[in-house]
């Protein structure tokens, strides 16, 4: 998950202070358009914490930092553009099944086309779209439609199904496979040339052969079989 900086700023290890009140061990001065990568992206809230800073674990060691909201583009505020229309994350009406939250993804596909299956909470919508934005990706690598078997599954579905509970009620799993060629070709170049390399910073289960799908999730780096 990326983060860019709107104008210059500031990383912070506290988010209530100014910069100019800490330490120059306590910040790091950010130049307009400086690109990071995340591995961990806690929004904060006024409600919840009195802040309007994000918590950030940077990728690489890098440490862990506060940002200034306003100050940042983050994965769910970032423009997407579909048929000449921006999607903007918080005006996506989750109750249309044909509302896109991607380029290639639409509420439809998050919840199989089922009532029961929308999204209700915030948390679970930002994750869905968050995950939306990550398979374009695979999507434009691949070169072809990817389909879904299931994504989000609420704890009642999630327990119909057989589920873990672990990833699918989130609402940041996937479970896909290629709508031209074969998923277990899928499932090997994904492991190649987006796992084995850390280009995929989530988890990935091999189910091609057993389930017919491959499932993506955003959860923590792991791989596993079916």
């Amino acid at each position: 998950m990326n983060i860019v900086a709107l104008c210059d700023t500031w990383l912070k290890k506290r988010h209530d202070v100014q910069a100019d009140k800490l330490a120059a061990t306590e910040k790091v001065f950010v130049q307009k358009g400086k690109i990071y990568n995340c591995d961990k992206i806690e929004e904060r809230s006024l409600e919840v914490d009195n802040t309007d800073h994000t918590f950030i674990e940077l990728s690489y060691g890098a440490g862990n930092w506060f940002v200034y909201n306003e100050h940042w583009e983050f994965p769910w505020t970032k423009q997407v553009v579909v048929n000449n229309k921006v999607v903007v994350y918080d005006k996506i009406n989750w109750s249309d099944f044909a509302e896109p939250i991607s380029r290639y993804f639409t509420v439809g596909e998050v919840a199989l086309y089922q009532q029961e299956r929308l999204p209700k909470t915030e948390t679970i919508k930002k994750n869905a779209y968050l995950l939306a934005q990550e398979l374009d990706k695979v999507r434009d690598w691949w070169g072809s439609g990817l389909l879904v078997n299931s994504w989000y599954r609420p704890s009642a579905v999630e327990k119909r199904v057989g589920g873990t509970g672990a990833n699918h009620p989130f609402g940041y799993a996937a479970d896909i496979r290629p709508a031209i060629g074969s998923v277990i070709d899928l499932e090997k170049r994904f492991e190649k040339e987006w796992f084995v390399t850390g280009k995929w910073k989530g988890g990935f289960g091999r189910g091609a052969k057993r389930k017919g799908f491959v499932h993506l999730d955003l959860r923590k780096r792991r791989i596993w079989d079916y």
